[in-house]
């Protein structure tokens, strides 16, 4: 059966795939991170299938295009990565086989027919526009899926004119697909979008990990009825026992039988409904986590007002990988990043202003805390908004060193159960432990030099960022103390003793675990002695 045959039996969705128009990356995306089993198909631009265009229905037809100059230098970074090409950017644009390229392929195709017309300088609205044509539904996907790390290129103004002279066909054509991709985006945008009451106001805390989360959380979850005296939900949420939790993650978030979890419209339709009916004029949502799914929140809720706090990097860095090890099973050595940078603002940043929506960035830092306190800070971005609490506490600290050594090394060699004991565990030794760093004192230096130069520029990406708090966070950060590997390793045995005398059934656990893997040193130190192996085989603990 003819390819155009098939397309119109099945119903299916096809992507004409132009180079350097990151049709495949797209496509790569719906394919990977899709939760529904409908397809999509990439189709070349060969000259058989433009030949066969009209036989198709253009709805189930879609496209994505780059700017010239986007898809040039992309084209040219491309060539320049192989051996032997040293073609300067100006010879390889002039060639006349590439000059005008997209215009001449699609020479028989009428945009405006096809049912799915992007652009690549888009691309976040790109891929939920996609999902909408195609019908899916995706999981959560990974920034670095999303997002990708270029070198900046710079053309002098010679180059673009020639460029936007050469090219004009071309430009032409992506002026057309621009206006026809910004037609789609409004009627998906009114599809998916929910609206708030004009009488209310919604907010959502954003995060993200590490900046007091859990510890404005637990403020927030102990003041739900005081906060509903003031007229605002907080839709109350469980903690662990040690007070840490995720927040009103579950009011939007879903996962499937598999553990994937993807942002669930049918729960924030039913929570926005609810909330428009409700007595409340304000709802107020919190979870790091929700950092994570910044696409579905700008694109459903654009009305809302956004908190993000921006914290230092070089913490923020350390941070990542502190929690990595406590909560997601990371089994490396921590290894510092050639470069440091302002990541999670540039992302959330970047899709801000994509999507057109307003954040109230806050600074992390007690230099630049409004009123001098976290809670102070935060009751400062609400009006008429809670009294701080009197009294407060760190919630979901730094492990210690040894616990964080320790929690690297079971990770290798526990179960899921053994862990969550062991996490609970460490969490509550390492409470009146001081903070130490990884990174030496030389390192951190030559980071904060690099931070320092890189504000102005960031600042001028986004007006909504205030320069002058950006540059008082760096300049109040003060690193912990560098902790050596003879240091990691005193405190290390320390917590070893600890477990094995306060939780003897969870270091035999770990013990009995670590027999089916290579030799652990470590984990012979558990061993537990004869008497209290019978009396553990006694209490059908273990057997064998």
């Amino acid at each position: 059966m003819e390819i155009a045959e098939l397309m119109k039996e099945m119903n299916a969705k096809c992507l004409i795939a132009l180079p350097n128009s990151g049709a495949s990356k797209l496509a790569s995306l719906y394919s990977n991170y899709n939760r529904q089993s409908n397809e999509l198909t990439i189709l070349t631009h060969s000259s058989a299938f433009l030949s066969k265009f009209e036989e198709f229905d253009t709805e189930n037809v879609g496209l994505m295009l780059s700017h010239p100059i986007t898809r040039l230098i992309d084209s040219y970074r491309a060539f320049k990565a192989t051996p032997d090409f040293n073609q300067t950017f100006e010879a390889f644009y002039a060639e006349p086989q590439r000059v005008n390229f997209y215009s001449r392929v699609l020479a028989g195709v009428e945009l405006s027919s096809l049912g799915y017309v992007a652009i690549t300088e888009a691309f976040f609205k790109a891929v939920l526009l996609l999902e909408g044509w195609c019908g899916g539904e995706y999981y959560r996907i990974p920034y670095g899926a999303l997002i990708d790390k270029k070198d900046t290129f710079e053309l002098d103004e010679k180059t673009l004119n020639e460029i936007n002279s050469l090219y004009r066909d071309d430009i032409l054509l992506y002026e057309r697909a621009k206006l026809i991709f910004e037609e789609k985006w409004h009627t998906y945008l009114q599809k998916v979008k929910l609206d708030i009451a004009a009488s209310k106001q919604l907010y959502v805390h954003l995060g993200p990990p590490k900046t007091g989360t859990s510890a404005l959380q637990l403020w927030l979850n102990q003041s739900v009825t005081e906060l509903s005296e003031k007229g605002i939900d907080y839709p109350k949420h469980g903690t662990d026992i040690n007070d840490v939790s995720s927040g009103n993650f579950d009011q939007i978030i879903s996962a499937d039988t598999d553990r994937n979890q993807y942002f669930d419209d049918q729960k924030a339709k039913s929570m926005v409904s609810s909330f428009n009916c409700s007595s409340y004029n304000l709802l107020l949502l919190s979870s790091e986590h929700f950092f994570y799914y910044l696409p579905w929140f700008f694109t459903r809720l654009p009305s809302a007002n956004y908190i993000f706090y921006v914290r230092h990097p070089i913490p923020s860095v350390e941070s990542n990988y502190h929690q990595e090890v406590k909560r997601h099973g990371h089994t490396s050595a921590f290894k510092l990043p050639q470069k440091i940078d302002f990541n999670h603002l540039k992302i959330v940043s970047e899709m801000a202003m994509e999507f057109g929506v307003t954040i109230t960035y806050r600074y992390f830092s007690e230099a630049t805390f409004e009123g001098g306190t976290l809670y102070t800070d935060f009751r400062a971005c609400i009006p008429q908004f809670i009294d701080v609490p009197a009294v407060s506490r760190k919630l979901n600290t730094q492990f210690s060193a040894g616990a964080l050594e320790l929690m690297r090394k079971a990770n290798r060699i526990a179960d899921q159960d053994a862990l969550k004991q062991l996490d609970f565990f460490l969490q509550k030794v390492s409470e009146d432990k001081p903070n130490f760093s990884l990174i030496s004192p030389n390192e951190i230096e030559r980071l904060k030099r690099e931070l320092e130069s890189s504000v102005e520029s960031i600042v001028l990406s986004n007006p909504q960022l205030d320069i002058n708090k950006l540059k008082k966070l760096l300049e109040s950060f003060k690193p912990s103390p560098f902790c050596k590997e003879d240091d990691i390793l005193i405190d290390f045995n320390k917590v070893l003793s600890l477990l094995k005398r306060e939780k003897p059934l969870l270091a035999l656990t770990l013990y009995k675990q670590a027999q089916g893997h290579e030799k652990n040193d470590w984990a012979e130190k558990l061993k537990p002695s004869k008497l209290s192996l019978l009396w553990a085989r006694s209490k059908g603990f273990f057997r064998g």
